[in-house]
C-alpha cells in the first residue's frame, strides 16, 4: 500500500518464497495456498520533494530507495496504514502461520510507525484475534476513539475491536451485524463523518450449540460456497 508522509511517497509490500516446483507434496495434498508464513513487510520511499509528475522517469525504480525489512519476523498486510495526529501512523498486520495450513492460526497484530515509515517499537498483538485479520482501521464519530474492523477466516460476519488509548491496547474482536465470507474488508470515515465499507455481503453464522459441530475456517457454506460477490458499499452514521 502506498502513503504520504515526511515529504515522501511510502510503499509498504510483502514478500514471499514460493514453492519449489520440483516439491510434489502440497500438489498431492490438493492445496493450492501460497506460503504467506514467509512473508515479510518491506518498506521503500519516494522523496516528492521537486518531483515532476509529467516526467516519467522520476518515477523510474532508480528513484526509489532500496527496499528494507520492516522488522525481522515474518507478517503480512493489507490495509494501509492509520494516521496520528502527532505524525505517527499504525499500520494494521496479521501473521500468517504453517500450523494447520491456509487457515485458522491467523492472528492480527498492530506496528507503530515514525513519520519517515520506521518502525517505533515491536508489533503487539490484537487479543483473541484469531482468525480475525487484515484490519481496517477508521475514527469513531466523535473521534475519542478507533474502531478496526476485521475479516473472518470463520466467513461469518465482520467483526470489530476498539481501542481508547490512541491504539495502544485493542478490545477483543467481536462480531457485527455485516456477513463476512473470509474475504477482505476496508473502511473509511467520510468527510460528513459517516462511516463507508465496502465488503462481499456474504456470510454463514451457524449456531454450533444447535449443529454440534465445531466450526470451519476458511469457507462459508451455503448457496455460494466460494463466491465473492454482492460488493455494496455500506454506509452509517455509527
Amino acid at each position: 500500500m502506498l502513503f504520504v508522509s515526511d515529504g515522501c511517497l511510502h510503499l509498504i509490500h510483502s514478500a514471499q518464497l514460493v514453492r519449489d516446483p520440483e516439491d510434489r507434496a502440497a500438489v498431492d495434498a490438493s492445496s493450492s495456498f501460497s506460503m504467506q508464513w514467509t512473508a515479510v513487510l518491506r518498506h521503500q520511499w519516494l522523496a516528492l520533494d521537486g518531483l515532476d509528475p509529467s516526467e516519467s522517469e522520476t518515477w523510474s525504480a532508480e528513484a526509489w530507495s532500496t527496499p528494507v525489512d520492516l522488522f525481522d519476523d515474518p507478517a503480512f498486510c493489507r490495509n494501509p496504514p492509520y494516521p496520528l495526529e502527532n505524525g505517527q501512523w499504525l499500520l494494521p498486520i496479521y501473521r500468517s502461520l504453517e500450523a494447520d495450513g491456509a487457515f485458522g492460526h491467523d492472528h492480527s497484530e498492530m506496528v507503530r510507525l515514525d513519520p519517515s515509515g520506521q518502525c517505533l517499537d515491536k508489533p503487539f498483538g490484537i487479543p483473541d484475534s484469531t482468525g480475525r485479520v487484515h484490519g481496517s482501521v477508521v475514527a469513531s464519530r466523535d473521534g475519542e476513539q478507533m474502531i478496526q474492523f476485521f475479516r473472518s477466516r470463520l466467513a461469518d460476519q465482520i467483526y470489530r475491536s476498539v481501542s481508547s488509548d490512541d491504539g495502544h491496547t485493542w478490545s477483543a474482536p467481536e462480531p457485527t451485524q455485516p456477513p463476512n465470507n473470509n474475504s477482505s474488508i476496508q473502511a473509511c470515515r467520510l468527510a460528513s463523518a459517516r462511516l463507508a465499507m465496502i465488503f462481499n455481503r456474504f456470510g454463514f453464522a451457524p449456531d454450533p450449540a444447535e449443529s454440534g459441530e465445531p466450526l470451519e475456517w476458511g469457507k462459508p457454506v451455503g448457496p455460494e460456497p466460494d463466491g465473492r460477490c454482492r460488493l455494496p458499499l455500506a454506509m452509517t452514521t455509527a
